[in-house]
């Protein structure tokens, strides 16, 4: 533990973080003089219930933010300038302005496409020092990269207040923590201004009798610890006093990289079954590629279908899930426990019965007892059976499953289950379904596919799952190259090697250049979207 001020006792920054300003939108502006002075904004899709992703400092002053509707913000300024986003351009504007802040203080941390963080050592953390600094860095930003693009900059002793601070002026602010004003200085702002509480977090501290920053900053150390009921609270007493933990207010680190994957929403002309696979099918070429230029295998598929809902089945739906008892199905499919097919008799075992286990797309995957033996009986995914699947892999469950089924080119299927409604940031109403696949650890794109085609055949059907609109694959348990045991036997056909061709080809000319036809009906669409928080990579031509 280190405190915020010098050895001779006086003040010290050590830490500057640049939060860029409405950075999409600046960077739409800066591109084209004629939107300058307009109210502007960034969309992923033009539909009225598409949703703002950024917006200029002009669409601001009318009500307009990120998360506003495309239709809503039409009618508060029918004069608007709507863009469709550009991850690669606004991947290269910000390698650009990393490389003008480089110029005057080297970029210890990148949080996301739009912040940087620059640690300050000796001297530059004399305040008078740290603030030419800062007013430098703004300077380089807009001689080298476009006079439209501003930055708030945040000065304090630590990342976690730098934070903060940058967020306390905006646009084009520069605010300084000193730790000799520590914490009076923040006991003005929101439970919210803090970097890691939200609604929900808010929510249960308001539970708890904290209302207020002050009625926050007056708990001891013990008494924070007691609030998180975890470290964190300890971390958080001492950050906000400006003194530094070990990481400096950053973070803590999880280890290793545990997933990677790709989601989209899909425009009308892909709202199909048809549509939704090739729209997967992309996904997976562009996670495939990813994990081979990274460096790892995967072990674990997850596919996520979101399904658009009439307003019939919308309100169907809120009283069927408002008066059904725990054992009834939407679907008139029974969810208990069955003892069926034991032995591989008869017997039907619906998606995930039988336990309490919860998976990442907020659904039930309980086990069911069904088709241990892996014999005929109709076994749904998430069944301990053995079920052979039509791509020469067996079907299991996750730990007791597949008793009888072969030790190697398995794929264990579980999920299944479909999601209670919810309501899309689009505003779509929807229900949803996922599940995940664990397979012999694979990094080439035919392998994987065949695991993306095992568990779309399990998709459920019916009038509520006609319309996709959203589709999530992700791949998980990833292991570096360097660690995964080699096989005994060669994968067959030279599917490696097929991978690693097509990643010259297409690291050389864009990443779709050459593919499976599968995905040829979304080839230009689910492009690489905006990233928030991924910190964009350039593969080849092409930024992902």
């Amino acid at each position: 533990m280190s405190g915020a001020l010098g050895v001779d006792g006086r003040d010290r920054f050590g830490f500057l973080h640049i939060d860029l300003n409405s950075f999409f939108a600046s960077v739409e502006q800066e591109l084209h003089p004629e939107y300058r002075g307009r109210a502007t904004a960034v969309v992923g899709t033009m539909a009225d219930t598409g949703t703002i992703i950024a917006a200029s400092y002009e669409a601001k002053a009318l009500g307009i933010r990120t998360g506003t509707k495309v239709g809503e913000a039409r009618a508060l300024c029918p004069e608007i300038v709507l863009v469709n986003g550009s991850h690669t351009v606004y991947a290269e504007f910000s390698h650009k302005i990393a490389a003008a802040v480089e110029r005057c203080c080297p970029v210890a941390h990148t949080p996301s496409i739009d912040e940087m963080v620059c640690q300050l050592v000796g001297r530059e953390q004399e305040p008078p020092r740290a603030r030419a600094i800062a007013l430098a860095v703004k300077q380089a930003i807009r001689e080298d990269v476009g006079r439209t693009l501003r930055c708030s900059i945040g000065m304090a002793p630590n990342r976690y207040l730098a934070k903060i601070a940058s967020d306390m002026q905006k646009p084009d602010g520069l605010i300084g923590l000193l730790p000799s004003q520590l914490p009076r200085a923040i006991a003005h702002l929101e439970l919210r201004d803090l970097p890691g509480v939200g609604a929900r977090t808010e929510a249960r501290l308001n539970g708890k009798g904290i209302r207020t920053m002050a009625e926050l900053l007056a708990l001891d150390r013990k008494g924070m610890h007691g609030l998180w009921d975890s470290v964190w609270g300890d971390r958080l007493y001492h950050w906000l006093r400006g003194e530094m933990t070990g990481d400096d207010g950053a973070p803590v680190s999880a280890g290793g990289q545990k997933s990677l994957g790709h989601s989209h929403v899909m425009g009308p002309e892909h709202r199909t079954d048809e549509g939704a696979w090739a729209v997967a099918h992309k996904l997976l070429h562009k996670a495939g590629m990813r994990l081979r230029m990274e460096g790892y295998y995967a072990g674990v598929m997850g596919v996520t279908i979101k399904y658009a809902l009439t307003r019939e089945q919308v309100e169907a739906r809120r009283l069927a899930e408002g008066v059904r008892g725990r054992e009834a199905d939407p679907y008139g499919m029974t969810t208990k426990k069955t003892e069926g097919a034991k032995g591989g008799g008869g017997g039907f075992a619906t998606a995930g019965d039988g336990g309490g286990e919860a998976d990442p797309y907020g659904m039930t995957t309980r086990k069911t007892e069904g088709a241990k033996g892996g014999g005929g009986g109709d076994a749904m995914a998430g069944d301990r059976g053995g079920e052979a699947d039509p791509y020469g892999m067996t079907t299991k469950g996750r730990v007791e499953a597949g008793q009888g089924a072969a030790a190697s080119g398995e794929t264990g299927l579980r999920g299944g289950r479909v999601r209670k409604l919810a309501q899309h940031t689009s505003g779509i109403q929807h229900t949803g379904w996922g599940m995940e696949a664990r397979f012999r650890s694979a990094q080439d794109t035919l392998t994987l596919l065949g695991v993306l085609r095992g568990i779309w055949e399990k998709r459920l059907e019916g009038a509520e799952f006609a319309r996709p609109f959203y589709v999530g694959v992700v791949l998980r348990e990833l292991i570096p190259e360097s660690e995964r045991q080699a096989e005994l036997f060669a994968e067959p056909g030279n599917r490696a090697d097929l991978s690693k061709t097509m990643d010259k080809l297409n690291l050389k000319f864009g990443h779709t250049m050459v593919h499976f036809a599968g995905m040829l009906p979304a080839r230009e669409s689910a492009p690489t979207r905006i990233a928030f928080t991924q910190i964009p990579v350039q593969y080849g031509v092409e930024y992902m």
